[in-house]
């Protein structure tokens, strides 16, 4: 699942590099090139996209601070300050003791998991026996004679499969062996919230900064720099200092591109009619979309509105899933805007409206110098 959050990142004023420039800008051109000539090369499209966010000094500080930022909130982070240890020792003993596992003797003697590829490959259990799997030349099971030297053997002790507690704890659960604590388990990290991110990625279009600022970056980005023209004047990026960003002219457009989709949706509504090849459909009280509910029959514009993250009385109108703070990540705790009839709209709204006006506080509180960054995180 990918949920797109605002972190906010502290970058000094860089200091020009040219060499650097051109040499980013040089391998992004040819990593272009690569993708034009041969457009099923994926890795060639994953560096080129990444690149095209890093071509300045600002652009490459942002990529940096963000990753140390949230480094500490990684399902795999390195940082030993950030891993927990949990002792699963007890249930190894217990397991190793009086655990069982589904096994086959294979036709060697070699005793296996029942789901070891050895077996698994050619062959299955079926009613308790087991079959060869694609036998002949109308590929079903059968009882062959390959399969006949086999012996299926239910609940086989682990201790008879494992040669020790370690073998166990290490081959079949993949937990790790303390030896100064005489423990297994694992290590995680209890504040994780994410397992891959990238600025940008999914939402590069996310603040809008004059044409003449200078320090912003597109993120991770597979588009053209035309796409990103916003309003005359102004372009769409993924990253900017909060200062930049015209925040007025952005809630401008999010009110008035939403309060055109409901007039839209409200009228398709009405005629029942509805653009073709749309994901929409229609139900008996409204328009349902990809897991959103985009139209109900009689909500109410302000709903409308708020229900969609642009909160009138919100002064950054920018409803992110979640934000890095200083305490940790907060989430706004809903994904999906799925209300079944107008009760339900309203107290979404209202939620809405809540986690708008907590955003406003934060963003608020920020120095205006400060960098906000949208991120494309992954669980």
């Amino acid at each position: 699942m990918h949920f797109l959050t605002l972190v906010p990142v502290t970058v000094p004023e860089q200091e020009p590099d040219p060499i650097k420039d051109v040499l980013v800008q040089t391998t992004l051109m040819a990593l272009r090139e690569k993708t034009e000539t041969n457009p099923e090369d994926f890795m060639a499209k994953i560096f080129a996209s990444e690149l095209t966010g890093k071509t300045t000094p600002f652009g490459r500080a942002v990529f940096d601070a963000v990753y140390e930022k949230l480094d500490p909130y990684a399902v795999e982070t390195e940082n030993p300050a950030c891993r927990e240890f949990t002792d699963c020792t007890d249930e190894i003993r217990e397991e190793y003791r009086n655990g069982t596992i589904d096994c086959v003797r294979l036709a060697d003697g070699t005793v296996v998991e029942r789901f070891d590829p050895r077996f698994r490959n050619r062959f299955d259990i079926r009613d308790g026996q087991i079959v060869q799997k694609h036998f002949g030349p109308l590929h079903h099971k059968k009882r062959s004679k390959k399969a006949k030297k086999m012996t299926w053997l239910p609940n086989y002790p682990k201790r008879k499969l494992y040669r020790s507690e370690r073998e166990l704890a290490e081959k079949y659960y993949g937990y790790e062996y303390l030896p100064e604590d005489d423990a297994y388990g694992y290590y995680s990290n209890t504040a994780a919230f994410y397992d891959w991110h990238t600025v940008g990625g999914r939402w590069p279009h996310l603040f809008l900064v004059p044409e003449d600022c200078t320090e912003y970056t597109f993120g991770d980005y597979e588009g053209t720099e035309e796409e990103t023209k916003g309003p005359e004047g102004y372009r769409w990026v993924a990253a900017a200092r909060k200062k930049d960003i015209a925040w007025d002219v952005m809630n401008h457009l999010s009110e008035t591109r939403q309060t055109q989709n409901y007039s839209l949706l409200k009228a398709a509504y009405e005629t029942r009619e509805l653009p073709e090849k749309s994901f929409l459909h229609f139900t008996d009280n409204g328009i349902q979309g990809v897991l959103k509910t985009v139209y109900l029959d009689g909500e109410s514009l302000e709903t409308f509105l708020n229900r969609n993250g642009c909160c009138t009385d919100s002064k950054y109108q920018f409803t992110p899933g979640g934000y890095l703070a200083e305490g940790g990540y907060q989430d706004s705790g809903f994904m999906f805007s799925c209300p079944k009839d107008l009760q339900e709209a309203e107290r979404e709204a209202k939620s809405t409206r809540a986690w708008a006006l907590e955003l406003d506080a934060f963003i608020d509180a920020l120095d205006d110098d400060t960098v906000l960054v949208g991120v494309d995180c992954h669980m």
